[in-house]
């Protein structure tokens, strides 16, 4: 949760509660006390080799334990009906329980690979999952997850949330994602990225990564851009500024530049003519500032 307060025209303070970069983290709930329900589904209800699904694949490591998933249903309503075929024999066994607490699905001792069947449109997981594939569940609109994981797609999905913390990967490929409306990936070690098929971006949030340059010329529906914490030089910033479009909604926050950050150099080098330019187009450009794990300010940045 974010709670912003306006402190002046030109300056916000931003109380996070939680960490500035990290969606909630998903593992073995060992370590947590919940209260769990113990749910199964008749192996009636399900056809496993005709109805749709996602396919999980964890961590060598992970095999055998205990995997905490989040899933949603469509409009922010609880995800209803869910199974899983965890020995992988082509139905659900009556011994497939799962354990749940609110939105918190447990998945008991996974195997490598394993389906998920049921109601839900968005899931988050954690980085002990190496690969999502959803070519066989369009229902599903949202994903967030921590680490690498690798998703899966076709044309057909139908994914417009799209939000990631932690990839070590310098680059992913999300031109299979032409819904998009919300994309980000944060403390990560991205280089570079295509958002050429993006063309329904809304919201754009790339900080702390290592990009050095970035092109958002195809993404006219952009009112939120964050590329705090990059290492895009005056040069490319230039190219940037030049690509970005006037801000398509009154939301025309570009986020360039943050200072403070533990362990976090920026090396966006924006001039003084560069924020001048995204001001004419009707952004407005702030730096962010490092206060504590629960705090942030933005001030309006003037640039170099």
């Amino acid at each position: 949760m974010v709670i912003i307060n306006t402190t002046s025209k030109h300056k916000l303070t931003i109380t996070m509660k939680k960490n500035f970069f990290t969606p909630i983290k998903l593992g073995l709930l060992a370590a947590v006390s919940l209260s769990l329900s113990l749910m199964s589904c008749s192996k009636d209800d399900f056809d496993p080799s005709n109805d749709d699904f996602v396919e999980l694949t964890v961590a060598d490591s992970f095999i055998g334990k205990d995997l905490s998933v989040i899933l949603i249903g469509a409009d922010n309503t609880a995800a209803s009906n869910i199974a899983a075929d965890l020995n992988n024999d082509g139905k659900i066994d009556d011994s497939e329980k799962i354990q749940k607490t609110g939105n918190f699905y447990v998945f008991p001792k996974v195997p490598k690979n394993f389906k998920i069947f049921g109601n839900f449109a968005s899931i988050n997981f954690g980085n002990v999952v190496t690969d999502l594939n959803i070519t066989r569940f369009p229902k599903l609109t949202n994903i967030q997850f921590n680490g690498s994981a690798k998703v899966t797609a076709d044309a057909s999905n139908n994914i417009t949330y799209y939000v990631n913390v932690d990839n070590s990967s310098s680059s992913v490929d999300m031109s299979m994602f032409t819904k998009l409306k919300t994309f980000g990936i944060s403390n990560s070690s991205l280089t570079g990225i295509d958002l050429s098929k993006n063309t329904e971006l809304e919201s754009l949030d790339l900080k702390s990564n290592k990009l050095t340059a970035l092109n958002l010329s195809a993404n006219k529906k952009l009112s939120s851009i964050s590329i705090l914490l990059n290492n895009i030089n005056q040069t490319n910033m230039q190219a940037l500024v030049n690509s970005v479009s006037a801000p398509a909604k009154s939301i025309n926050s570009f986020y360039a530049f943050g200072e403070k950050f533990p362990n976090q150099t920026d090396n966006n080098y924006m001039t003084k003519a560069q924020v001048a330019a995204l001001k004419t187009k009707g952004w407005v450009v702030w730096k962010t500032t490092y206060v504590s794990a629960n705090q942030i300010t933005n001030s309006e940045y003037t640039g170099r």
